[in-house]
């Protein structure tokens, strides 16, 4: 469950510190991954004034552009890492001074993403962070670890970060609503390139996916203004989640009787219970018969 942003009177002043380093692909560099790193950077899709998303096929990155600070959220993908410092590095941006690091396939393995040694403040949920601790990679853990709800100022606007204790893709769903900018960034629980994944491993579940996007669905669908950031694919607005949301459900429907009749992963996924909706959906990373046989198996689980 997500709360409102209680809006000050005034904003908290905060210390911007030096413009963004000097080498912003030094991180990446050392990681091994320079090649990548180095390509020429894409530019972002802008959704509302200061906000605006980098993609890949993998992952989406919001990054938020207030007067005075910068922030970030998001899986701390190496590529779109090296994209969004190139790019506020050109425009002459705010220094970044707070980076939420997000839950996907490779977030354990992406640390911090590099920018706590640029001088940002990154923080992540604990269960998160605590798998980043026993993972190898490049970069630094993030500094700082929270368990339910934070807060950030960002001068003109706030982060409300909210961890949701019904886990959906993982134990790590966190969500964040840039209240000023009518922008909530719902990471890995919502997808538009595709079917969405469920990390079985970690705790998620289509149960859990289900609830979730229904209380963004229930409480946020009647305002239209709202921008939709998803883990993967395109921004949406309050319908593209509507109909996400009634996929999910079509599917969970059809797949619970097949379970209840203990069919197998291999009879349910023969059955195309996904079918109707493959057209739409199934062309992303996600295949329907993977997201069919995850749902079962949630099914069986919970």
């Amino acid at each position: 469950m997500i709360a409102g942003i209680r809006r000050r009177s005034a904003p908290i002043p905060i210390v911007v510190a030096l413009l963004l380093l000097g080498n912003p692909l030094t991180a990446w560099a050392q990681s091994g991954d320079a090649a990548q790193a180095s390509r020429q950077s894409q530019p972002p899709q802008q959704i509302a004034a200061r906000s605006f998303v980098f993609s890949n096929a993998a992952n989406n990155l919001l990054v938020q552009t207030e007067p005075h600070v910068t922030f970030v959220v998001g899986v701390q993908d190496p590529s779109l890492v090296a994209e969004a410092r190139a790019w506020l590095a050109a425009r002459r941006a705010p220094a970044v001074r707070f980076v939420l690091a997000a839950a996907g396939d490779s977030a354990a393995y992406d640390g911090d993403g590099g920018w706590g040694a640029s001088g940002a403040t990154v923080l992540a949920h604990e269960a998160l962070r605590g798998h980043m601790m026993g993972t190898r990679h490049a970069n630094a853990i993030p500094a700082l670890g929270f368990s339910e709800v934070v807060q950030m100022s960002l001068g003109d606007d706030e982060a409300h970060a909210v961890h949701q204790k019904t886990a959906g893709y993982g134990a790590s769903d966190v969500t964040v609503h840039l209240e000023g900018a009518d922008v909530l960034y719902l990471g890995n629980l919502f997808t538009t390139d595709g079917y969405p994944d469920i990390d079985l491993a970690s705790g998620g579940s289509i149960a859990g996916l289900i609830t979730t996007v229904t209380w963004f669905v229930t409480n946020f669908g009647d305002n239209a203004k709202i921008h939709y950031v998803p883990g993967r694919g395109a921004t949406a607005g309050a319908g593209a989640l509507r109909d996400y949301r009634d996929m999910l459900v079509s599917i969970r429907d059809r797949v619970q009787t097949m379970v209840a009749a203990g069919k197998s992963d291999g009879e349910i996924v023969a059955a195309h219970p996904a079918g109707a909706f493959d057209a739409k959906w199934g062309r992303g990373r996600v295949s329907s018969d993977r997201f069919v046989t995850l749902v079962a198996q949630s099914l069986r689980r919970h």
